[in-house]
């Protein structure tokens, strides 16, 4: 075997290990931009609740937190 066989197959088997490795990175951030994607949704909701909630008096505010509760004994019941 030559030296220009050896360099070649040498990088043919390190552009074969690059694109490998190239591979399991991109499914990686790949699943990680589906990830943050779905958090910003969420975070968008979040941040509307917040305006909600917060022009909201005291009273309101202790109102809601009784919605909430019977909410979540509805809930627990539905499960069962």
């Amino acid at each position: 075997m030559n030296y220009n066989m050896i360099i070649k197959s040498f990088n043919r088997k390190k552009y074969v290990g690059r694109k490998m490795l190239m591979a399991i990175l991109g499914k990686i951030f790949d699943a990680n931009r589906r990830e943050v994607k779905s958090l910003s949704k969420l975070a968008d909701k979040v941040l509307a609740k917040d305006e909600e909630y917060s022009s909201l008096s005291d009273e309101q505010l202790v109102n809601k937190t009784e919605e909430f509760k019977a909410y979540i004994q509805e809930q627990k019941k539905k499960k069962r």
